[in-house]
């Protein structure tokens, strides 16, 4: 007896090893997010608070990978009864053979993109972090450094350009052989071997690349917009102008030792609380290793860390504290230090803590009783 051909978008495979990965992956990407977030506070902890923005990246990775791996699943399962009812009813639902075919190719190429785009920004997340780390290196009076900051910074803008818009540059003749080695230098840093291919395919097979543009274009412009927007986490003091806040002086719980959590990362100072009733002001700063890199430059020759913090309470200066080695109960490390308040008067004050080097000090307001 012959055998009835089998459709070959039957024949692929494909799909019972995606179901396996989105399953079993979407279900551990939650804890994973968490733990990203955990890593880039330990890390801003460590260097610079600037540094947390490298979590944009990584964080847009996951977010992807959760959205593709459940839209996924979801298309995955409605093909899955389709193809079911086309093995029980072949006659009469004949007509969807073709529409069964698209929805397994479109599956697999959103399982393909998810995978690829999360790639693709766990890569550009690498040079990302070097020229954020660059930016918190440098001093004052470096222009060279300025220089090579903003050279890397544009070039890496020009290489996003080129990929996000099908090689653009790459392809205008006499810009190509000027572009290729800037092109070579951050495809070989962001590991762009491992996800380019894939990308490649999958921008070649898009069938309305305007939509694709317009798309990719609205992402940036609303991610640009939110982090704008964002300012209590990423500092720009200019958006509260706009809204007539009554004082550009903000704070939360992170800079109160009494009213944050024991397993708190902080990137900041702190003092014990935002109303003082004793005669003393205990001031913990994170260890700061930015500034051991400061402390044995040419730049600041200094033996210690707290020998580049300058504090100030109003318009008094303190010098001559005497800082000392604090382990947290989290294994976060900080140096601490006590200044007499006595002297000063009930009501509001705002202790200044500034970096030697650094034009931005940290405000941390208070009242005493």
């Amino acid at each position: 007896m012959e055998q009835e051909e089998i459709p070959k978008s039957k024949k692929l495979k494909s799909w019972e090893t995606e179901i396996l990965i989105s399953g079993g992956a979407i279900f551990s990407i939650v804890q994973l997010k968490s733990k990203t977030v955990e890593i880039v506070r330990i890390v801003t902890t460590f260097y610079d608070n600037e540094l947390s923005m490298v979590a944009i990246p990584c964080l847009t990775a996951l977010g992807i990978l959760t959205l593709g791996f459940g839209l996924h699943l979801i298309l995955r399962g409605f093909w899955f009864s389709v193809f079911v009812l086309e093995d029980l009813f072949p006659s009469d639902l004949a007509s969807l053979s073709k529409r069964t075919k698209k929805l397994n190719e479109f599956c697999s190429g959103l399982f393909s993109w998810a995978v690829s785009s999360t790639a693709m920004f766990f890569g550009l997340a690498i040079p990302y972090f070097g020229l954020l780390f660059l930016s918190s290196m440098q001093g004052e009076k470096n222009q060279l450094m300025k220089f090579v900051i903003l050279f890397l910074s544009t070039t890496f803008i020009l290489f996003l350009v080129d990929l996000i818009f099908f090689n653009v540059l790459s392809r205008v003749k006499y810009v190509k052989r000027i572009f290729r080695p800037v092109y070579w230098f951050w495809d070989k840093l962001s590991l762009g071997f491992i996800w380019r291919p894939s990308l490649h395919v999958i921008f070649t097979n898009i069938s309305n690349r305007f939509t694709f543009r317009l798309v990719t274009v609205l992402i940036i412009v609303g991610g640009f917009i939110y982090f704008i927007l964002s300012e209590s986490d990423f500092g720009w003091e200019g958006f509260y102008q706009h809204q007539g806040e009554l004082s550009l002086i903000r704070t939360g719980t992170g800079a109160y030792l009494d009213t944050r959590r024991t397993d708190f990362w902080n990137t900041r100072p702190a003092i014990q609380s935002d109303v003082i009733t004793d005669n003393f002001l205990k001031i913990r700063v994170p260890r700061n290793p930015s500034l051991q890199m400061l402390q044995k430059s040419a730049l600041l020759p200094k033996k210690y860390q707290s020998e580049l913090i300058k504090i100030k309470i109003d318009d008094s200066t303190f010098t001559d504290l005497k800082w000392v080695h604090y382990d947290q109960p989290n294994m976060q490390q900080s140096i601490q230090t006590v200044v007499d308040i006595r002297d000063l008067k009930n009501g509001y004050h705002q202790l200044s803590i500034e970096y030697i080097g650094d034009n931005i000090p940290v405000i941390i307001p208070f009242w005493k009783e």
